[in-house]
């Protein structure tokens, strides 16, 4: 069978480009013939067996939501050149009848609270009101979406107007040969300025946007004694150095910077957390549980991956991650709780999924369709 995947980036450290970096991957190694076009991937691929690279070319960078124009009418013209047993798209990245499109994102959905969460950001705003137009025209063209979450499907179906039965959720799974707990000692985390008593968290994201909840975590650990949070993400690019300062909380919540490689940091901190005003899915929750480490998280409501999440067992759930009061309660039960830490990062581990269980299911979504063609 012949695969076309199309999607932006295939690199690490990307969400939806590094899902499907795994599914080009795995999808190769069961011998199906892969055909990428994206504006970059990860040199390892271009070197798989089974894998072939159309390099899908870009002219303007900025702003974005041209970029994503540009993208989407080139990888159609290069597209409509070769014949595929299935094309998959990933939400706007073509413009032609497809398949399969997978969606990691609903901007219909997210246009409905972008302004209260990106507070008067109006190119963010803008953004996500045209890719809602941009997305409504493309999911129509889709003989089968896939959702990430059922979140996902819910949003789809209320605000695009997709049938239920042309949506199959597939959660995204993780490589856990890869992401599993490893040797990390504690003493590692002192250049951060932690001390040997403070209770660690670490939160994991873009802190350029508002919506992975990072504003009312800050407001949260302010009132709380012991504690270090560690925000892993590109300093240069976050907008709450300001308020680190003006909380007066420099001294507690600390920019460490991307890391590329968060396993260390996942088996050493006492948690992780993810506030998420909305998050279609959340890789790095899968990736945390994966180590073993204790994660708090927003509710299914906001937070895709929550579904997978029994509250009190295998992690914390947030009702309301507007509430600070509710933000600083879950914290403090898992501070003061040693039992209960060890108890939810046992149970943790079993609740990240495989790369391999992921690809099964796109397997069979590909080969009904197929089989519906040809029949």
């Amino acid at each position: 069978m012949k695969v076309a995947i199309v999607t932006h980036n295939l690199i690490k450290g990307d969400g939806q480009g590094w899902v499907n970096y795994q599914v080009a991957k795995v999808l190769a190694q069961r011998g199906y013939e892969v055909h990428i076009y994206a504006n970059r991937i990860e040199e390892e691929l271009k070197s798989l067996k089974g894998i072939y690279y159309h390099h899908v070319p870009v002219f303007i960078q900025k702003p974005n939501l041209i970029k994503v124009i540009i993208f989407s009418v080139m990888a159609s013209i290069l597209l409509k050149l070769k014949r595929y047993d299935v094309i998959h798209l990933n939400g706007f990245t073509g413009l032609i009848k497809h398949h399969v499109n997978s969606s990691h994102y609903v901007h219909s959905a997210y246009k409905k609270i972008v302004k209260k969460i990106e507070r008067g950001n109006f190119y963010q705003v803008l953004y996500t009101y045209l890719n809602s137009i941009l997305e409504k025209f493309i999911y129509r063209r889709a003989e089968m979406i896939i959702a990430v979450s059922s979140k996902v499907k819910k949003e789809i179906v209320d605000n695009v107007g997709i049938p239920e039965d042309k949506i199959r959720v597939i959660h995204n799974g993780i490589d856990l040969n890869y992401w599993r707990r490893v040797e990390a000692k504690r003493d590692e985390l002192y250049k951060y300025g932690v001390k040997e008593d403070d209770f660690v968290i670490l939160f994991a994201g873009d802190p350029k946007t508002e919506r992975k909840g990072l504003r009312n975590l800050l407001y949260a650990v302010k009132d709380i004694d012991g504690v270090k949070l560690l925000i892993a993400g590109d300093e240069r690019r976050s907008k709450f150095k300001g308020l680190i300062k003006e909380l007066g909380i420099e001294d507690k919540a600390i920019h460490i910077g991307f890391i590329k490689d968060l396993r260390k940091l996942y088996s050493s901190v006492d948690c992780f957390i993810l506030p998420a005003l909305y998050d279609p899915f959340s890789q790095v929750i899968q990736e945390a549980c994966a180590c073993g480490c204790p994660v708090i998280l927003s509710d299914k409501k906001f937070v895709g991956v929550a579904e997978r999440i029994k509250d009190g067992e295998n992690g914390l759930i947030i009702k309301n991650p507007y509430s600070v009061d509710e933000i600083k309660e879950k914290i403090f039960l898992l501070k003061e709780n040693p039992s209960l830490r060890e108890k939810i990062g046992k149970n943790a581990s079993k609740i990240a999924r495989s790369t391999e269980e992921m690809v099964e299911e796109y397997i069979e979504v590909y080969k009904k369709l197929v089989k519906g063609f040809k029949s």
